[in-house]
C-alpha cells in the first residue's frame, strides 16, 4: 500500500497545477493501492477512432483519468496530455508540446500510477518515443519511493535521455533492478528548457528484466562492393541488458532483391548480457544493381521469446553526398531545400534542414545516395541540382559540392544571403548570357533589311560546349531574316567573355508607330543548356495622347452648356515631333465646337502642349475627335466630354515600361488617371494585367508644400487599407479611410482631400507595386526607379500635380 494525498486546486487558464501548490499538512485522507507487476500503459483506455485530442468518449479523456499526473515546476502553459496525433500502437499516446518564444522556462513532469516493486529482481522500464524541435530540451526520467509530487524533493534521477528520434518512434529501455525491492514507486518523465519541445511517449512496459538487443554496426567486405561480387555483410548487435539472451538466431534478407543469400540463417547461441556479438554472412551481389546507390537490408534477431528487426542499407559502390557550407553575420534561422530543376518546382525535392545557428560558419551534409538516378549532376534541364537557403542574417554562401563515385563536382558562382530572401546556388553552375550592347540602338517604323549586331557577354559559368545562336520574334511588327542558327563560339563560352553576333536582320513595319519597342528573342544553346535572351528594339516616333481636358467655371458641363475646353497634349512617344503640330477639334455637329485650328508647337518628347476652343454640349455627353498633324505623320485621338462629371486626367503622358515588374506577382504599373472635384481624390491605377485580389500590394507615396506632413504614404494590400501621414519626431499618424476597388483596368483609390490638410491643391505622387528586397525593394515604380523610402529615394522624381 502507497499513501497518496488528494489536493483540489484552481489552475490557472493555460492548464496544469500551479508551480507553487503544496501537500496539506494533515495526513492524507485516500489511500491507493500500487498496481502490481507486470505493468503496461498504452494509453488506450476508452479510445474511440476519430475523436479530437484530449477528449475521447466522454469517459476517459485525461491522463489524470488514467492515473497519471501532469505537475509544471515552471510554466504552467504545456503540461503533459492525451492525444491523438501520434502513437507507435493504437490510437493514443501522451504528448508534451514545446512552448512559445517568451513563455519562460518549461519544467514538466510526467509522473506514472505507483507501481509495486516489492517482489521484483530483476526489473526493466521499456517505452516507445518520439520527437521534434528537440534541440532545446533537456530530457530524463527520475524516480520515487515516498511522494509523487516534483515539488516535495523525493524523486531522484535514474538516467539522462537522449532526444527522442524525430519523424519516428523510437525503443528505449531503462534497468531499475537499483530499485527492485523498494515497494511502491513512481516514475516521472522530465522534460525542460526554453520552449522545450514536442515529445510523444507510447507502450510503457514495467516487468521482469529480459535481454535487449541494440543495433550497433553494418559493415562489409570488400568496400566499396561492385555489382556481381560476392561480398561478406557482418552486423554487430549489443545486450544492453545484464541478462543472457540464450539460443539467438540471425535472420537476414534482401526486400527489394538485389543479391542471393547462401545460407540466410545463423545460430549465435547464448549472447551474454552487457556483450556484443557480430554476424557475418555471405551475399552475392546481382551484377543488375545500380552503382552507388543503397541495398536494402531485412534483419531479424530472436531467442525465442523476443525478436529484435531492423532495416539498415548497405552501399553498393561509394555514397554520394551533398556538402552546403554558409557563413552568417548574426544568429538565425536558416531553411536549406535541396533538388533537382526549378527550386519552385524541382523534379526532385529532397528534405535539407531548417533550424536555429549561431553566427559563424557552418556546414550541412546531405546524404544523396538514395538517389541514383539522378546523378551524377551535370549541365542540362532535369540534371542540375540547387541548394536553396532562406536565413533570418545577411551572409554568404561559401561552397556547394556534391560528390558522387568518388567525384566532387562543385559550384563556382556562390551568392550572397539576404536576410529574408532566398538564395540558389547549382552544381554545375550554370552560364548566364546577357546582352550588353544591341546596333543600331533603334530602329524606325517600316525599315527594310535592318542589320543587326548584338553583343553578348557571360556573366555565367563556362557553358559545356560551342554556343549557337538564333534570333526570333513572334511580335507581328517585327519580321526576322537570316535569324540563325549562327556560331557564337566555337568552343565553351567562358565567364566575361564577350562575344558580337552579326548576320540577323529584321523588318519593322510601317504601322508601327505607337513608339512602343519590337520584340525579339536569341535564343543560345550549348548542346546541354538553353538560354532565351530578350531583345528589345527600340522604334521610337510621336505618340501624342490628351493628358488633360479642362472646362471654364465649375469644371463640369451640362447639357445645352457652351464652355471652354482647354485640351492638354502630351507627347508619349520617344521621339520629337517633326516640325510644328497643328491640332483641330472635331465633333459629329460642327456647331458643336468652334475655333478652328491651332498650333502646338514643336512636341518634343515627354513634353506637353495646350490649345483652347468652344464646345457647346447636347442632351448627351459629347463625343469628340482631336486630329494632329506635322511634317509626316497625323493622328486622331477620340474624347468625351460626359455630363456633370468631372473628366479624367492623365498622370503621365509617358506609360510605363509593360513586363518590367521584378516579380511575377506584382501588379505591373502602366500608369494613371486622377480627378478631383475639391472634395473627394480619385486616382485610378492603370495594369498590364488584373489585379490579383489575394496579393495585390501597392504603396504610394506623396507630399505636397508646406503641408502639415513631411510625407503621406497609402499602402494597399489583402484586406486592408492605409492612409497615413509622416510627422517628424512621431513617426505615421493615420489619417482617414483610404477606398480601394476592383476596375476592369487595374484599381481605383479614394480618398477625402480634407484628410490630408493641404495647404494648396497640389501633390507629388510615386508609385509603387509588390515587395521584391534589395537593391529595389519595389517590384515596380511609377515613375521608374525612384526609390525606396525606407532606403534611398529622390522625392524630387515624384509626378507632380495641381488642380
Amino acid at each position: 500500500m502507497i499513501p497518496l494525498w488528494l489536493a483540489c486546486v484552481a489552475a490557472p487558464p493555460t492548464g496544469g497545477p500551479p508551480a507553487d501548490s503544496a501537500a496539506p499538512d494533515t495526513d492524507p485522507p485516500v489511500v491507493v493501492d500500487a498496481l502490481p507487476l507486470p505493468w503496461s500503459e498504452g494509453f488506450e483506455a476508452g479510445a474511440t477512432e476519430g475523436t479530437v485530442d484530449g477528449t475521447v468518449d466522454g469517459t476517459v479523456d485525461d491522463l489524470l483519468d488514467l492515473g497519471w499526473w501532469t505537475p509544471s515546476l515552471a510554466f504552467t502553459g504545456n503540461a503533459w496530455r492525451l492525444t491523438q496525433a501520434q502513437a507507435a500502437q493504437g490510437l493514443r499516446s501522451a504528448q508534451h508540446l514545446r512552448g512559445t518564444a517568451g513563455a519562460g522556462e518549461l519544467d514538466d513532469w510526467l509522473v506514472s500510477p505507483a507501481l509495486d516493486l516489492s517482489g521484483a529482481d530483476p526489473v526493466m522500464l521499456t517505452w516507445q518515443a518520439r520527437g521534434a524541435a528537440t534541440e532545446r530540451a533537456v530530457h530524463s526520467l527520475w524516480l520515487s519511493t515516498g511522494s509523487r509530487d516534483p515539488a516535495d524533493g523525493d524523486f531522484v534521477p535514474v538516467t539522462a535521455l537522449t532526444a527522442p528520434p524525430e519523424g519516428a518512434w523510437g525503443r528505449f529501455v531503462v534497468d531499475l533492478t537499483p530499485w527492485a525491492g523498494a515497494g511502491p514507486a513512481a516514475l516521472a518523465w522530465r522534460t525542460e528548457g526554453q520552449e522545450a519541445d514536442d515529445w510523444w511517449i507510447d507502450e510503457v512496459q514495467v516487468g521482469p528484466r529480459a535481454p535487449e538487443l541494440a543495433f550497433v554496426a553494418l559493415s562489409w567486405s570488400p568496400d566499396p562492393a561492385a555489382p556481381g561480387q560476392e561480398v561478406a555483410v557482418s552486423v554487430t548487435v549489443e545486450n544492453t541488458i545484464d541478462q543472457a539472451a540464450e539460443g539467438l538466431v540471425a535472420t537476414l534478407s534482401l526486400p527489394e532483391g538485389g543479391g542471393t543469400l547462401p545460407a540466410p540463417a545463423l545460430d549465435l547461441g547464448t549472447l551474454a548480457g552487457l556483450s556484443t556479438t557480430t554476424a557475418t554472412w555471405t551475399v552475392v551481389l546481382d551484377p543488375a544493381w545500380p552503382l552507388h546507390s543503397y541495398l536494402p537490408l531485412a534483419l531479424s534477431f530472436t531467442d525465442g521469446a523476443q525478436t529484435w528487426a531492423w532495416e539498415p542499407s548497405m552501399v553498393v559502390g561509394l555514397p554520394s553526398t551533398a556538402t552546403v557550407t554558409f557563413s552568417t553575420d548574426q544568429a538565425g534561422t536558416v531553411a536549406l531545400d535541396l533538388g533537382v530543376g526549378e527550386p519552385d518546382a524541382p523534379l526532385l525535392a529532397v528534405e535539407g534542414t531548417s533550424g536555429w545557428y549561431d553566427a559563424g560558419s557552418h556546414q550541412v551534409q546531405v546524404d544523396l545516395t538514395p538517389y541514383p538516378s539522378w546523378l551524377p549532376p551535370a549541365a542540362g534541364e532535369g540534371t542540375r541540382w540547387f541548394a536553396r537557403l532562406t536565413t533570418s542574417s545577411d551572409g554568404q554562401v561559401d561552397g556547394f559540392t556534391i560528390t558522387h563515385g568518388g567525384l566532387a563536382h562543385s559550384a563556382t558562382l556562390l551568392p550572397a544571403l539576404d536576410a529574408g530572401l532566398p538564395s540558389t546556388v547549382q552544381v554545375p553552375s550554370p552560364a548566364a548570357p546577357v546582352l550588353q550592347a544591341l546596333s543600331p540602338p533603334s530602329a524606325s517604323p517600316g525599315a527594310v533589311g535592318l542589320a543587326l549586331e548584338l553583343t553578348l557577354n557571360n556573366l555565367g559559368a563556362d557553358t559545356v560546349g560551342p554556343v549557337s545562336a538564333t534570333l526570333e520574334s513572334d511580335d507581328p511588327d517585327a519580321t526576322v531574316y537570316d535569324g540563325g542558327p549562327w556560331a557564337l563560339t566555337d568552343g565553351p563560352w567562358s565567364y566575361y567573355d564577350a562575344r558580337t553576333l552579326s548576320g540577323p536582320q529584321v523588318d519593322v513595319a510601317a504601322t508601327h508607330l505607337d513608339s512602343s519597342p519590337v520584340a525579339l528573342r536569341l535564343r543560345l544553346d550549348d548542346g546541354a543548356d538553353t538560354w532565351t535572351v530578350p531583345v528589345s528594339l527600340p522604334v521610337p516616333w510621336p505618340a501624342p495622347r490628351v493628358t488633360a481636358l479642362l472646362l471654364d467655371g465649375d469644371g463640369l458641363l451640362s447639357a445645352g452648356e457652351t464652355a471652354a475646353l482647354t485640351v492638354q497634349v502630351g507627347n508619349g512617344g520617344g521621339l520629337d515631333s517633326t516640325g510644328e503640330v497643328r491640332a483641330e477639334l472635331l465633333a459629329p455637329s460642327a456647331e458643336a465646337v468652334a475655333g478652328g485650328e491651332a498650333s502646338l508647337g514643336l512636341l518634343e518628347a515627354g513634353a506637353s502642349a495646350q490649345a483652347t476652343w468652344t464646345v457647346t454640349a447636347g442632351a448627351e455627353a459629347l463625343s469628340l475627335e482631336l486630329r494632329l498633324w506635322d511634317d509626316r505623320s497625323s493622328w486622331t485621338l477620340p474624347l468625351t466630354l460626359p455630363l456633370d462629371e468631372r473628366p479624367w486626367l492623365s498622370l503621365t503622358p509617358t506609360d510605363d515600361a509593360v513586363g518590367d515588374m521584378l516579380d511575377g506577382e506584382a501588379a505591373d504599373l502602366v500608369n494613371a488617371r486622377w480627378r478631383t472635384d475639391g472634395l473627394t481624390f480619385e486616382l485610378l491605377l492603370l495594369t498590364a494585367a488584373p489585379v490579383e485580389t489575394d496579393t495585390v500590394f501597392f504603396e504610394l507615396w506623396g507630399r505636397s508644400t508646406d503641408a502639415p506632413y513631411s510625407y503621406y504614404r497609402l499602402i494597399v494590400q489583402p484586406g486592408a487599407t492605409t492612409l497615413q501621414g509622416y510627422l517628424s519626431g512621431t513617426g505615421f499618424v493615420s489619417l482617414g479611410a483610404l477606398s480601394a476597388e476592383g476596375h476592369e483596368e487595374g484599381l481605383l483609390l479614394a480618398w477625402s482631400l480634407s484628410d490630408l490638410a493641404l495647404a494648396e491643391q497640389t501633390l507629388s505622387l510615386g508609385l509603387a507595386s509588390g515587395w521584391c528586397g534589395p537593391p529595389e525593394y519595389f517590384c515596380d515604380h511609377l515613375p521608374d526607379g525612384w526609390g525606396y523610402p525606407y532606403d534611398s529615394f529622390s522625392s524630387g522624381e515624384w509626378i507632380p500635380l495641381s488642380w
